[in-house]
């Protein structure tokens, strides 16, 4: 469904992306989430251009087809929200729907704010977001993540998820069933190390949104998987009673990329949303 992936410099980042749908048809964008790609949402965009859309979905910095900068700024939710801004700006001046899954909702979050008059509506997918209470880390915390970040530029990602599954780090899948557990390798594996490493890092950095979501007008779907964690769940909970009128939807049998685990049920719940836009 998606033509071939083609590529943009944007600020001096080369960005991977691709495209479906008719050029003249309303716009979304589609972010995946750390150790993604665009190639997520595959079924998704093959789900849309049916219903009439024109859908763009880039490779965050890192991953997929872009380029993966050596300056870990780059990869703070706020720069790739402007730097995606920048790309469909290249594309066309039609306000966008931004539809973003884990660390994708925190940068469709910083395009909405920051770019208000170009987001038609906000989709948020399993959305990382602000903690209602810091992560309490266990002893050895520091260097489990010095060791990661020597292994990760050294040996690359099939290496980190090697150590993730000794350390039982945050990608250690035990609790998974099989074929989550092989598409998260999968994904995993297909990541650059920097784009992992610089990107999970920036999550944790990323400033705090609810104050600025809480003051958004324009209209919002926040989605949850069924089985996704407690602290997501949170987050979840916590967007759509911050942002003014947003609707929350459950994705049954699904963990945390529903576009994956549960397409029919994840696209059913999008295309809902999308058919009362005016």
């Amino acid at each position: 469904m998606f033509a071939a992936v083609e590529k943009r410099t944007i600020d001096r980042v080369k960005l991977a992306y691709r495209v479906a749908g008719d050029p003249a048809a309303p716009l979304i964008v589609l972010i995946h989430g750390l150790t993604g790609s665009s190639s997520d949402w595959e079924q998704t965009a093959q789900a849309l251009a049916a219903a009439g859309w024109r859908i763009i979905a880039p490779d965050c910095p890192g991953h997929g087809g872009s380029e993966a900068p050596n300056e870990p700024e780059v990869y703070d939710p706020a720069n790739v929200g402007d730097l995606l801004h920048a790309l469909v700006l290249e594309q066309t001046h039609t306000p966008a729907v931004l539809v973003g899954n884990s660390m994708g909702g925190a940068i469709a979050q910083e395009y909405a704010i920051r770019h208000r008059r170009d987001a038609r509506a906000l989709v948020l997918v399993d959305s990382a977001g602000d903690l209602r209470q810091p992560i309490t880390r266990q002893p050895g915390h520091q260097d489990f993540v010095e060791k990661e970040l020597k292994v990760g530029l050294e040996e690359g990602m099939a290496a980190i998820w090697e150590l993730h599954q000794e350390m039982r780090g945050w990608m250690f899948a035990g609790n998974f069933p099989l074929h989550i557990q092989e598409l998260m390798k999968a994904r995993v594996c297909r990541t650059s190390a920097k784009g992992y490493l610089f990107g999970d890092r920036a999550l944790g950095t990323r400033r705090k949104t609810l104050a600025d979501l809480a003051r958004l007008d324009i209209p919002t779907l926040v989605m949850c998987c069924e089985h996704e964690g407690r602290m997501l769940k949170d987050v979840a909970e916590d967007l759509a009673a911050t942002i003014p009128e947003a609707k929350y939807e459950i994705i049954p049998s699904a963990w945390h990329q529903p576009q994956l685990e549960n397409p029919a049920a994840f696209n059913s719940a999008l295309l809902n949303f999308l058919a009362v836009l005016s």
